[in-house]
């Protein structure tokens, strides 16, 4: 489960749910490619202003680099 707050959609320009979900998408394709066998997956990832990058793109890329 992934959780995007009202403030980080605001911020990230996600007015519709047809946007939320393709980011959620995108962020679930870059954990999930991220991924090791190791460590089970959360059972939800919970994204804020607090917690993320400045935009949607350098999210991604961080978390194609960085296990969460």
């Amino acid at each position: 489960m992934i959780s995007l707050s009202r403030t980080l959609c605001e911020k990230w320009d996600l007015a519709t749910e047809d946007k939320q979900l393709e980011a959620a998408t995108q962020m679930a394709m870059a954990i999930v490619g991220r991924h090791t066998s190791a460590a089970p997956f959360k059972d939800k990832y919970i994204f804020a202003e607090h917690n993320t990058q400045p935009t949607l793109d350098a999210t991604i890329t961080y978390l194609h680099k960085h296990e969460v």
